[in-house]
């Protein structure tokens, strides 16, 4: 199952291999087939994304609760 190699943290493709060397470093290939690990293209942009929704979420109900009590 795919979602439990991310539990897991082992490559998507084998469900063998480690993702993580240490602490801090990713392996840049997978050790038992091989497979690259890197970011999708658009990766930074999507998390831009992710980032905006979610400080409008945590704005929104402050500011609404600060235009009705005023």
């Amino acid at each position: 199952m795919k979602a439990g190699a991310v539990l897991r943290q082992v490559c998507p493709r084998c469900l063998r291999g480690k993702v993580w060397e240490g602490l801090w470093r990713m392996r840049p290939v997978c050790p038992e087939c091989g497979l690259r690990f890197e970011r999708e293209p658009g990766y930074f942009l999507g998390a831009m994304y992710y980032s905006y929704a979610l400080s409008l979420a945590a704005g929104a109900g402050p500011a609404i609760t600060g235009y009705v009590l005023d």
